[in-house]
């Protein structure tokens, strides 16, 4: 099982991630799903 976070990106990079995992043979993939303006938000506020 591996953690690949948002998927590093639109469409296009969440796809070469998840081909990234399989050809390393990874057996599980777990994406989060988020918005990326919330994400930046938390982000800040957890710097505060």
């Amino acid at each position: 099982m591996a953690d690949a976070e948002d998927g590093y990106g639109g469409p296009e990079a969440v796809t070469e991630t998840g081909k990234r995992f399989m050809d390393a043979g990874v057996a599980g993939l777990n994406l989060e799903d988020q918005i990326p303006e919330i994400k930046i938000l938390y982000q800040w506020w957890m710097m505060i």
